[in-house]
């Protein structure tokens, strides 16, 4: 399967237990791997601690929807920043 990479534009080091924590009560499935997360809702995304996403999907109009949504709800949680 096709992915799309996505990384901030801004240096971001997650803590990924607490961003877990925050993905799950959105509404994610998350399974936290220690030094990744790989969270599903309607796409299966891996949660990098640098904040990098690997979104699986072959639609880069979903992946930037996903994107946007993961990071802004990490974002409302100040795990990164804003216009991550």
């Amino acid at each position: 399967m096709a992915g799309f990479t996505c990384t901030p534009s801004t240096n971001v080091r997650l803590d990924l237990d607490r961003a877990a924590e925050v993905l799950e009560r959105a509404g994610y499935s998350v399974q936290n791997v220690e030094v990744m997360l790989i969270t599903k809702k309607d796409e299966e995304t891996t949660v990098y601690s640098s904040g990098k996403l690997l979104i699986k999907t072959a639609d880069e109009a979903v992946a930037r929807r996903v994107s946007d949504e993961i990071y802004r709800v990490l974002g409302s949680s100040g795990l990164v920043g804003v216009n991550a």
